[in-house]
């Protein structure tokens, strides 16, 4: 994930907003053949507290819409070759919330570098599909009983800052790992099913 911040500062505090483009991926189990999603996207605002001991770093909170997603072949085991594989491919909507802290030094007071690690909690609020086995695509509906739109984990990363005067122009990269489940646990929730064609598993290759 990468992101340009423009900011303006104020004694200690630092406000703006970022804008960036990445990749999503997420990791299945039973495990799967995945592919990478490029051409996901993130906006938001960004707040900073900065300290006098420099070293300690920076405090803040960060308020992001961010795409997730996943793509995989549900069948690949059953294809030999890799080109002939078909993807069903989700992606997701969130909110995300990163409480951040942010180590930083200064290179002759104009260049700040700083590091991040961050908790983030978020809310998937929509969602998409895409199932190249039925050639179907559309708004993915959530289900209670199946579909977890709530979030956590973890993040880091880190950039540089140039300043110039009251303001400053911020380049980062950012890597988030999340802990919680898209999908609800089958042995824990008992109706856990698709049953569309949004469902990757809705059609039957021929035998």
């Amino acid at each position: 994930f990468a992101a340009v911040a423009w900011q303006g500062a104020s004694a200690q505090h630092t406000r703006g907003f970022t804008a960036g483009y990445g990749m999503a991926s997420s990791r299945l189990d039973p495990k799967q053949e995945m592919k990478a999603i490029w051409g996901s996207y993130t906006a938001g605002l960004t707040w900073r507290y900065y300290g006098q001991q420099r070293f300690v770093g920076g405090f803040g909170l960060d308020l992001e819409y961010l795409q997730q997603g996943f793509s995989y072949a549900p069948y690949a085991s059953t294809i030999e070759d890799k080109k002939d594989y078909r993807y069903y491919t989700r992606r997701y909507n969130s909110l995300v919330l990163p409480v951040v802290w942010a180590p930083h030094f200064y290179i002759r007071h104009r260049v700040r570098i700083f590091l991040e690690a961050m908790a983030t909690f978020s809310y998937h609020f929509g969602s998409t599909y895409e199932n190249e086995l039925t050639g179907t695509s559309g708004k993915y509906s959530f289900r209670v009983t199946r579909d977890n739109r709530w979030g956590y984990g973890l993040a880091g990363g880190g950039g540089f800052a140039v300043l110039a005067g009251r303001f400053e122009v911020q380049a980062r990269v950012r890597y988030y790992f999340g802990f919680s489940d898209i999908v609800r646990n089958r042995n824990k929730y008992a109706d856990n099913t698709f049953d569309g064609p949004e469902n990757p598993f809705y059609y039957t290759p021929r035998r």
